[in-house]
Order: structure tokens, then sequence, then C-alpha cells
């Protein structure tokens, strides 16, 4: 059993009610954090629900985590805190002074009553762990952390460190800021918590530990996106952008794709999913068929059709897709439509014989010339040329400002 077992149920619980099903802990005796769990359950084949083993689940959220004899309690307790807070009984107490009647009132989760007294007036709040009432659970509880006053003796300290650091081993000051940086001295605070001062030694690892580390934590993170993506897979929601890129001095073409789904919570996620160098010497469709195949056969995705496709108008693009129906991006023939409105391409200039009289060039004919040129490159397959022209954009040539020149007629010298 692993935490990908449990999100798993988790899913079906969510999406599959009639064949999944959370069934109440009957026992009456047992810790205070049961009131907000039961144990997941499926239909068999006679219809009824039958437990499955070693997992518990939230009768409100549906969250779903692992539980046997060596499971620690302390996350449960924290999620029946969040699902179902308890209300502690309340009392307010008041003294009445301007008459010798008042009221009490005494609310429950079974009854309420109204009973007149004659000394004081008083209002009861209580509430049982079986109520049903909503109630907004605390800033401690959604994970907001207390701002704490610290002296500005240990501040300067820190930022002497911090230079000492940077300064010292010649590093960037912007990895101060770097948010994976914070969130390591974060956790090490935490720790501190815990256990109280320690060697920092005993937490922090060296470099070769590190980088062989490297491995097994991206196997890892390569099976959660797998079954992050496995639903929107199924259910045909998977989206990929596909984009080439030039590397201008080693001349290296490199394949990139993003990934773009909303999950089963609707989430919007954007994952850069690689950016590894182009395996082949031509970018033809057939090529840019199997490259993509090839780096995306570990999330599962054996054909193109499987995935919704977006990507920009290049001909080796339009032409590897042109069985799949692709989007094409708006943003790249809206920035081709400016280009070619205010800019020329160098190796697609006209040339224009001289005349005697003064020349000039029209720009908006040259504009025209261009954008139905473009209009009738892009009908055209291009499946076998290499094109090292980046994708990002249809026509990425050097451009320069259209300049209107002038010549002047020779003078003819009297004899």
């Amino acid at each position: 059993m692993n935490q990908s077992e449990s999100r798993n149920i988790q899913r079906r619980l969510l999406f599959e009610p009639s064949q999944y099903q959370v069934i109440r802990n009957e026992s009456q005796k047992g810790p205070l954090w049961w009131r907000a769990f039961g144990f997941p359950a499926k239909i068999d084949d006679k219809g009824e629900f039958q437990r499955i083993e070693g997992f518990i689940s939230c009768l409100k959220c549906k969250n779903t985590q692992i539980h046997n004899k060596s499971s620690g309690t302390k996350r449960y307790k924290e999620h029946a805190d969040k699902c179902y807070p308890i209300i502690n009984e309340t009392v307010i107490s008041s003294s009445s002074s301007s008459s010798s009647s008042s009221s009490s009132i005494d609310l429950t989760s079974s009854s309420s009553s109204i009973d007149l007294t004659s000394s004081s007036s008083s209002i009861t709040i209580s509430s049982s762990p079986s109520s049903d009432v909503s109630i907004q659970p605390t800033l401690h509880q959604m994970g907001f952390i207390k701002p704490t006053k610290v002296s500005e003796k240990d501040v300067k300290k820190v930022k002497d460190l911090s230079v000492q650091w940077v300064c010292g081993n010649i590093r960037p000051f912007s990895v101060l800021s770097d948010e994976g940086f914070r969130h390591l001295a974060q956790e090490c605070v935490r720790l501190g918590s815990l256990y109280g001062m320690f060697d920092i030694n005993d937490v922090l690892r060296c470099d070769k530990t590190i980088s062989r580390h490297v491995v097994t934590f991206a196997d890892a993170e390569r099976e959660k996106l797998k079954e992050l993506l496995s639903i929107p897979l199924q259910q045909h929601s998977l989206t990929i952008c596909p984009d080439f890129w030039t590397d201008p001095y080693r001349k290296i073409s490199y394949l990139g794709i993003t990934i773009i789904m909303v999950d089963d919570k609707c989430n919007f996620n954007s994952i850069d999913l690689f950016c590894k160098p182009f395996e082949y010497k031509t970018k033809s469709a057939e090529n840019v068929v199997s490259s993509l195949l090839n780096c995306l056969n570990f999330l599962g995705i054996d054909s193109l059709s499987d995935v919704n496709i977006v990507c920009d108008r290049g001909s080796n693009f339009v032409c590897a897709f042109e069985n799949f129906e692709p989007l094409f991006c708006y943003g790249h023939r809206l920035n081709n439509i400016v280009k070619i409105t205010f800019f020329q391409n160098k190796s697609k200039k006209k040339h224009f014989k001289k005349s005697d009289s003064t020349n000039t060039i029209d720009t908006s004919q040259l504009a025209l010339l261009k954008v139905e040129d473009d209009n009738h490159n892009e009908t055209q397959e291009s499946s076998t040329e290499d094109s090292e022209v980046s994708t990002d954009n249809d026509c990425d040539n050097d451009m320069t400002l259209l300049v209107a020149k002038k010549t002047k007629k020779p003078i003819k010298k009297s004899t």
C-alpha cells in the first residue's frame, strides 16, 4: 500500500459514488478523531459495499489515508479538526440591572428551549461531535504561521552570515530570494521546533549524496506526474504544446513540450514536461511525430490522437499534425501580422530597378505582397526540409525597419 493507492481510492469516492462509498465505523469505543472518518468500501457482485482494508476516508471531503497498527494518529486528528471542528461550550453571563426578569437560552444539537428565570441571563451554546453545523476553520488549521518579532540583534546576525556566504563563496545575491532556499530554511526552522537545538550537519547532506538522490527523486516525481495525468488522459482532456528552440551559438535544435490540464479538483495546471535536444538531423513530419512519441511514451501516451495539440503554424508542425486536428496559436499569427505590417525580412526583400527619376518604395504594397506570400507558404507542406528557424513564430528572420531611399540624378558636366 502506498500514497498512490490512497489517492486512487479518493478519486473513485469522488467521481464514482455508485461504486464506491464511505461506511461509518460502528465501533462505539475509539478516539475522538473517528468522528470524521469511516472506511472506504466498494460494491460487490451482490450489490453490497465491502470494506477496502488498510485505508480510512473522511466522511466529508473523501480524503483517504493509510491506516494500520503502525500508523500515527497526529494527521488524523489534524484532519478531523479541519473538517469536523469541535465547538467548546461557551457561557456568557451578564447581570441584569434594568429588569428583574431575564431569559436563558440553551441551544444544543438535538433540541432548543427557552427558560425564563429571575436572577441573571446566560446563553449556553454546545454542540455534539455528530453535529453537522458548518464552522469556518481557524488560520492555524489552514497552515498560516503566526508572525514572530525577531530582535534586531538576531536579524543583523543573519544578514552578516548572508553577506559572508554570498561574497565569500562568490554566489549571486538572488540566491537569498530563491524560493527553494526559502523552503529549505523554513523546513530547518520546523525541525528546530521539534528537536530543539541540533547540529545542522545531522540534517544536511553533502553534494555527492544529493546528486545521487536526484535520480530517485526524479523517478518518484515521474510516477506522481503519471498518476496525475492518468484521468485527464482517459477523458481526452490533456493538451500538449510542442515547440522548437534553436541555440544560436551551438546551433542545436531543442524540442520542448508544455502540458496543460485541469485536475479533478478543478485546478488549472501548466507543466513544463521537458526540453531536450532534437534527436534527428531534419525536422520532417515523420521525425517530429516519432520524437514526440518517444518522449511521451513514459506517460502512457502511445498515439497523439489521445491528446489535444496546440502549436504554431510552422510548416513542420502543420504537416506532422495534419491528421490530428491541431489548434493553431493565435498569438503567433498576430505577431506575424504586426511584423509584416511594420517590418521587412532581408531574405525576401524585393529588388527594384533604379530609374533616372527619384524612386520611393511604397510600404503598403510591400506589406500586401508579404501577406500574400506568407499565406501561400502556409498552404504548402514542407515535410522533408530542415527548418532551422525556431517555431516561436512563422518567419523569425532578421528584421529591419523599412526606410525609403532616394537616388540623385547624375549631373552631366558641360564640355
